[in-house]
């Protein structure tokens, strides 16, 4: 199905002539998350992405309970259903031809390629400017302001802005160009890998289909008109070894016994820099940093998704009240003190599993465990999907 381009809401002579008060750098779920909730506040806010939209992403497609929340509180509860995604309700977990399955309180399947365009036209629709196919790099501090150099195309120019909120990603220009910011990546990180395509046969609707293996794990999941989101996380170093990606997503299918889909062979995949990765601090000199440009865990069922959507939406609710303040160091403290209570703290959950993922013996006892006694599944499950921090401080 062809797919329109979101095109530029003003010129990039406009865009760079115009002061504003809030420039969002990333219009992913953080970003335009932020820039929808920012405009509505009234603020004058320029969202900028270094791609044309729509276009693909390495996600595995999931909005669980939690983010389904953050959608509500941004008022576009409807959106998913809209927009095509698919319910979602069990995981199927398996490793060594073991498997689990466990009920999940419910949530939908969506491509990030068709989520991020409805998100961003949200934001246009809230009075947000849309700029793609910029690139931004930081340019210092001018006055109560943060100076950023933007470039499309053959066109260059400074923007000025009262205050950056940064989703530009794991390895975004914008954030590795900030001297202040300290990022670092676990040794054993995995890379991510994924592709969406038309398969049709097995893997049923409804079901998160995730097959572990001792180098990495698979997730499988229908989306929007049935097609098959695939998104892998594997060690790069066994990756480089077994030689292609769908070589190596193959051998973890095959090692539970699941069958491998056809399109597998012929799909183009994307990819992704090293996962598991700690910054800090999380905000410097008029610059907050939300999503994965805040740092990445690895999530299981939709997680990432609730994360991004609440850190925008927490960086909005923060940047009214930052913008009055002329102390940039008492700015900083207080988006680390709220992103660490907001954020960080629903992660740590999914570090714990994680952790559990790299134990191969204990995963695969867990997995047997859970074969007979699912409802030892609940209490993670219940943390997973917990709706109860929609408000923010």
């Amino acid at each position: 199905m062809a797919e329109e381009l979101i095109e530029a809401s003003l010129d990039f002579s406009a865009a760079v002539k115009h002061s504003w008060d809030v420039i969002v750098i990333g219009a992913g779920p953080a970003g335009a998350a932020a820039a929808l909730a920012c405009a509505r506040k009234g603020l004058e806010t320029l969202l900028l992405d270094r791609k044309d939209f729509p276009r693909a992403k390495v996600c595995g497609g999931c909005l669980n309970q939690a983010a389904l929340a953050q959608l509500a509180e941004l008022g576009l509860d409807a959106l998913p259903a809209e927009l095509g995604a698919l319910p979602v309700n069990r995981l199927r977990l398996a490793a060594k031809r073991t498997e689990a399955v466990i009920e999940l309180p419910g949530g939908m399947a969506l491509s990030r390629r068709v989520l991020d365009v409805g998100l961003v036209r949200a934001a246009i629709g809230a009075g947000a400017q849309f700029l793609p196919h910029t690139l931004a790099v930081d340019a210092g501090l001018s006055s109560n302001h943060r100076v950023l150099r933007l470039k499309s195309g053959h066109d260059q120019a400074e923007a000025r802005t009262r205050l950056v909120i940064a989703a530009d990603g794991l390895r975004g220009n914008f954030t590795e160009g900030l001297p202040t910011i300290a990022s670092v990546t676990g040794h054993d990180a995995f890379i991510g890998l994924g592709a969406t395509f038309d398969e049709q046969g097995e893997y049923p609707a409804g079901v998160i289909h995730m097959a572990t293996h001792r180098h990495g794990y698979v997730g499988l999941v229908r989306v929007e008109e049935g097609l098959l989101n695939l998104a892998g996380a594997l060690d790069p170093r066994w990756l480089h070894r077994v030689g292609s990606p769908a070589e190596a997503i193959g051998r973890v299918l095959a090692d539970v016994g699941w069958p491998i889909p056809s399109g597998v062979a012929t799909a183009r995949f994307q990819g992704t820099p090293r996962l598991s990765t700690f910054r800090s601090p999380v905000a410097n000199d008029r610059v907050l940093l939300v999503g994965d440009a805040a740092g990445y865990w690895e999530p299981f069922t939709g997680e990432g998704m609730a994360w991004a959507l609440l850190g925008g939406r927490a960086a909005a609710a923060q940047a009214g009240s930052a913008l009055c303040l002329d102390d940039d160091q008492a700015m900083t403290a207080r988006w680390c003190e709220t992103y660490d209570t907001v954020v960080r703290k629903r992660q740590r959950t999914c570090a714990m599993l994680t952790r559990w993922l790299r134990r191969p013996l204990w995963f695969n006892l867990g997995v047997r465990v859970l074969a007979v006694a699912p409802i030892l599944s609940r209490g993670f499950v219940r943390r997973l999907n917990a709706t109860g921090y929609t408000s923010i401080p």
